[in-house]
């Protein structure tokens, strides 16, 4: 998902240099809908005049972000994205019937990786890491079904393992501090 988001960064930097540009895209351009034109009414998104639930991709602006995502029979289904003005992704992931779904991704304003993970029936699920920005490891772990699971372990600047902490349902079990040698 993050690679189909990535490959539109480009026409993005182009697409929104301004939020002018943005505004004249949304009025020209009949298969994007800004959120002033849609409302939710009982969980679905509906288009303004319309009685039947909206389908088709939403590009909005939110507080200094570009927002896009695609809406099927009232749901959001499909890639959702989050970037700057600049065409910078913030946010990156899927979304099924309103529930985000599959890998997601968080980036920095630099642009660089700041975590990534999978969600499940909209609750984290699986690997995630969290990265520095430099984009070192700075930490990973496991949740099952929203709750972190098993051995986490957090990392140094410099790649260095700090600790290693094991959950069980979300709950600490065990902590396990790395003791730093420093070097003369």
């Amino acid at each position: 998902m993050e690679d189909a988001c990535e490959g539109k960064r480009a026409s993005k930097l182009i697409k929104y240099a301004s939020i002018s540009f943005i505004l004249l895209v949304l009025s020209g351009c009949n298969n994007y809908y800004s959120t002033q034109n849609i409302y939710i009414k009982n969980g679905l998104i509906y288009k303004q005049g319309e009685l039947n639930p909206f389908t088709g991709r939403v590009l909005d602006t939110l507080e200094n972000k570009i927002v896009e995502y695609d809406v099927v029979g009232g749901l959001k289904n499909g890639e959702f994205c989050v970037s700057d003005l600049n065409g910078i992704f913030t946010v990156s992931g899927a979304i099924e019937n309103n529930q985000n779904v599959g890998t997601w991704s968080y980036f920095y304003e630099s642009g660089q990786l700041e975590s990534r993970g999978n969600f499940k029936n909209d609750l984290p699920h699986g690997k995630w890491q969290w990265f520095y920005k430099d984009g070192t490891l700075k930490s990973e772990g496991y949740y099952i079904n929203g709750n972190q699971e098993g051995e986490w372990k957090s990392f140094s600047e410099r790649g260095l393992l700090n600790s290693i902490t094991r959950f069980a349902r979300g709950e600490v079990t065990n902590k396990f501090i790395v003791n730093k040698i420093q070097s003369i």
